[in-house]
């Protein structure tokens, strides 16, 4: 998403209103192609999908469609009236409803824990200047208690790092390449995939002093893992 938005994806959120399921599908990582034509509460598999973080047409795995399906039972388990909010509130009962954009977001920063992918979506639709912000929830300061640990290192992505292994032990180079895939967080730079797998892959990040290193392969990153591992035993 550091480039800009696809038109797609653009044009999905340049809009007061959004399809939920769509919207679930966007918080999974993924852009959907066609209008939603799925079985009753379950996301479209037949439908063509991008994956957000590199504008790339994929085919979608089971696990991607659990993770849409994971976002609509929050959405079914917050407090919130979608009828107010809806485009067409006396159609009641259908597999889909278009809510608007706005109202989406408001009700996904509202998911406890905070969610990353939320977080990311939201700041980047602010940066294009696509949505405007939501007043009655305090995003900066949501954002800096997220994904802005302390300095406790030279650069942002050490501090997260530490911060990871911290509740995920077992985390590997290739878990956060993958996690990269679907958002990418605020401290990367860039990814660049490779065709044979994550150990070929390479990222570009920036230090607190604003150096920038570009290149870094999959050792690299496990070996900054096992630094973060390190330091957290020491703590």
């Amino acid at each position: 998403m550091s480039n800009g938005f696809f038109k797609e994806l653009e044009s999905m959120l340049d809009n007061e209103w959004i399809s939920l399921k769509d919207f679930c599908a966007l918080l999974a990582g993924f852009c959907p192609l066609e209008p939603f034509k799925g079985d009753w509460g379950s996301p479209d598999e037949r439908r063509r999908y991008k994956r957000i973080s590199n504008g790339k047409e994929v085919k979608l795995s089971k696990a991607d469609f659990t993770e849409m399906q994971r976002y609509a039972e929050k959405w079914s388990k917050s407090d919130f009236d979608i009828t107010a909010n809806s485009r067409y509130p006396n159609i009641m009962g259908g597999n889909d409803t278009e809510i608007s954009t706005r109202f989406a977001f408001k009700v996904a920063l509202g998911f406890r824990p905070l969610d990353e992918r939320v977080c990311a979506l939201y700041e980047a639709a602010l940066d294009q200047g696509l949505i405007l912000p939501e007043s009655s929830l305090p995003v900066a300061e949501l954002f800096d208690n997220f994904d802005r640990p302390p300095e406790l290192s030279q650069s942002p992505l050490q501090d997260n790092l530490i911060q990871i292994t911290k509740h995920k032990p077992d985390t590997t180079a290739g878990d956060l390449f993958k996690e990269w895939e679907r958002v990418k967080p605020y401290y990367i730079d860039e990814i660049h995939p490779h065709k044979d797998g994550y150990q070929m892959y390479k990222y570009d990040f920036t230090t607190h002093q604003n150096k920038h290193n570009t290149g870094a392969i999959y050792g690299d990153l496990q070996s900054a893992l096992n630094r973060a591992k390190d330091k957290n035993k020491k703590s």
